[in-house]
């Protein structure tokens, strides 16, 4: 649509100044003509291609000119005719360059984004041991990986001791060959593409189909040109409803394995 829009402004913007030449040089004619000289009839042709938006923004000045023409001697009128018509292409001209900016702004590109999900876990028992989650990870990237989309790769899983009964599990995503906006402002829509993909392969990786999805308690996402980064936090304890449900039992397993 900006497209035709764009066209349609600059068909219009290089034909005014021939219409203009044409008002100048019949005002010249009328000029010396004498004063018995018959009425003369000036047509003014809008090309066809210019759109309602185009046409209802100079309607105003048009109907101007309709009315100078039945009251206003022809040489002024054939004047302030010309004056009108260089006002239109100067505010088409102005519009096609607007349009051309604001195509630029909102093109696409493509980039990548690095995203941290953290996953913080409280136990009211004894933390596993750093070994412990991470050979239940392994266990579950093994099993669930080749589920995850192409554009989603695990990058590093790392283990973080919070406090004695605490702990924190932090799972690097990296996804490439995202289509973006180039501003970096325009970009929410795509961080919340972001936030739904990470989340799948979160879901896909620590957790049962059948189970409660998870869902971040928080995110945020910034941008520096065409890469993204990202964070995304996730709270469990003991007895909530929502739960890492494969994690927790592959866990289990290794802790059994280990005792």
């Amino acid at each position: 649509m900006t497209t035709l829009v764009q066209a349609t402004l600059q068909t219009a913007v290089t034909t005014l100044p021939n219409i203009i030449a044409s008002i100048q040089k019949t005002t010249i004619q009328i000029g010396n003509s004498s004063e018995s000289t018959p009425q003369t009839s000036v047509t003014v042709s809008i090309p066809q291609k210019m759109t309602s938006i185009t046409a209802s923004a100079y309607t105003p000045q048009l109907k101007k000119t309709t009315t100078m023409l039945t009251s206003t001697p022809q040489t002024q009128f054939l004047n302030t005719s010309t004056e009108a018509l260089t006002s239109i292409q100067d505010n088409l001209t102005t519009s096609s360059s607007s349009l051309v900016v604001s195509a630029a702004s909102t093109s696409e590109t493509f980039g990548s984004a690095v995203i941290n999900t953290r996953l913080e876990i409280k136990f009211s028992s004894p933390l596993p041991s750093k070994c412990s989650v991470l050979s239940a990870v392994k266990r579950l990237l093994k099993s669930q990986q080749t589920n995850f989309t192409d554009s989603v790769k695990m990058l590093n899983v790392t283990y973080e001791k919070i406090s004695d009964t605490s702990y924190a599990v932090i799972f690097t995503f990296g996804l490439s060959n995202i289509s973006m906006p180039n501003s970096t402002e325009l970009r929410n829509f795509t961080y919340s593409k972001l936030q739904s993909s990470i989340n799948n392969a979160l879901n896909t990786l620590v957790n049962q189909p059948e189970a409660e999805p998870l869902e971040p308690q928080s995110c945020n996402f910034m941008s520096s040109g065409h890469d993204i980064k990202g964070i995304m936090e996730y709270f469990f304890q003991n007895g909530d409803i929502r739960a890492p449900v494969s994690y927790l039992n592959e866990l289990q397993r290794q802790r059994g394995m280990q005792m």
